[in-house]
């Protein structure tokens, strides 16, 4: 899974950027900063790492914060259990998505749909 630099939710477009502040501010690895509209994300240094598959977990664990700000559901948007275990189901779905996969939609002609 590549994490975007940005990306677009509801017509709101959002950028991913690492911030080294949040290593002093709490033991948070990433933030979905709703007034600036982007999605922070620690930094690996030289006495916190995170490997690949952590860095895609926070991101989507942010993206998931994002998604109920957006749909207005913010009881749900402060569930950090549910939260977590949407974004684990979305990493395990995105993570397995290899292989095969569908051939495009097609018209009774033939002709690919884009």
């Amino acid at each position: 899974m590549i994490i975007p630099k940005k990306f677009d939710l509801m017509g709101t477009t959002i950028e991913v950027e690492y911030n080294a502040d949040m290593m002093f501010d709490g033991d948070a690895m990433g933030q979905a900063n709703y007034r600036r509209n982007k999605i922070f994300i620690a930094p690996n240094t030289s006495t916190f790492k995170m490997n690949k598959e952590q860095l895609e977990q926070v991101f989507l664990h942010e993206l998931v914060h994002w998604v109920f700000h957006q749909l207005k559901h913010d009881d749900l948007q402060k569930d950090e259990e549910l939260v977590d275990q949407f974004a684990e189901l979305l990493h395990q779905t995105l993570k397995t998505m290899q292989g095969d996969f569908l051939a495009p939609v097609q018209t009774q002609d033939g002709e690919a749909i884009q």
